[in-house]
């Protein structure tokens, strides 16, 4: 068995799907499918999903030795308390890559993700931001969430936090950080030096196209009946599926597409976002000091802010993550 090198732990809503995407491309690369498998995260064990085989290991079966770089991506990896350690145990020679995006503008992202999921049950940021003290204690639980733990929206992203409990497990040469900021300034670049981390030769991929943008249901008791269907009907509709051979023609994810419809995403208030401006303050100034990167300019006011104190220009910008890789 071939067994994965590299995963690509997080965070969420921060380019990872783009990034799988173009790595799943790549002749020399292999990822599994499901992207997200979420084996390691045991402690949010609702959230793992191992395909109709229901087996980790099968999930490599179609890499070859022409694969020189083996790996899945579960963002739930960053901010589970057990997955890296596990991942470490399982290959102390794994390759961790984690994109670092500002959680001011990830945690509203983030929160519409888990609406669209049916994960979380108040459409409202604001008001789903300031359950967070009532959920921790078990209450106003949404009735389908499979992971209470995601809806603690500012511990999911205190990503300092995160960054240095990945670099306690792994050395920082088998570790990639790359922030969301590169990467959306120039994939070409960010791609490039992934590539080279992961020991693959370049593609020549001139395209990077926009994947994951945000969107909701038509309908949304049909997303949760395709999506979180009731355990009592879900093992017969997999026999059914299996008996009629239709596993492979992915009726599921067609019915999802159906219901998807494109949304764009207003910006949040202005007290909303100094709210969040003090609550991950410390985190980004430690995340700063891990990286040896100013980050100023996540702290400052997104309107009537014409500069980003504390930028590097973009002709001087560095290989995203050069001293880090």
């Amino acid at each position: 068995m071939i067994r994965p090198d590299f995963f690509v732990v997080g965070a969420p809503k921060s380019g990872t799907t783009a990034i799988c995407d173009y790595l799943r491309a790549h002749p020399h690369v292999f990822m599994s499918d499901p992207k997200e498998p979420a084996f390691f995260a045991t402690d949010m064990p609702n959230l793992c999903y191992l395909g109709p085989h229901g087996d980790y290991a099968a999930l490599f079966e179609g890499a070859t030795a022409q694969h020189f770089a083996v790996g899945e991506g579960s963002t739930c990896y960053l901010y589970s308390r057990v997955a890296v350690a596990k991942i470490q145990e399982f290959n102390p020679q794994a390759r961790i890559i984690a994109v670092l995006r500002n959680p001011i503008d990830a945690t509203p992202s983030f929160h519409a993700q888990l609406c669209y999921d049916t994960d979380e049950d108040q459409d409202d940021f604001a008001t789903a931001w300031r359950l967070q003290s009532r959920r921790c204690e078990g209450q106003a639980i949404p009735r389908h969430c499979r992971a209470p733990a995601r809806l603690q929206y500012r511990q999911v992203f205190l990503l300092g936090e995160h960054v240095e409990r990945i670099l306690r497990c792994f050395p920082r040469t088998q570790v990639k950080l790359i922030l969301f900021d590169d990467f959306a300034r120039s994939p070409a670049a960010a791609y490039s030096d992934l590539l080279a981390f992961l020991g693959v030769p370049g593609d020549n991929r001139r395209d990077f196209p926009r994947v994951n943008p945000g969107k909701t249901h038509h309908a949304r008791w049909l997303a949760r009946l395709i999506m979180q269907p009731p355990p009592i009907l879900q093992r017969p509709v997999d026999a059914i599926k299996r008996r009629l051979g239709l596993e492979s023609l992915g009726l599921g994810r067609a019915l999802i597409r159906w219901n998807r419809r494109a949304v764009s995403r207003l910006p949040i208030g202005t007290e909303l976002r100094e709210e969040l401006t003090a609550a991950f303050r410390e985190d980004i100034l430690k995340l700063a000091r891990v990286l040896g990167r100013d980050l100023s300019h996540w702290l400052a006011p997104a309107e009537g802010s014409t500069a980003r104190p504390g930028a590097t220009p973009s002709a001087e910008l560095p290989a995203p993550d050069a001293d880090l890789s």
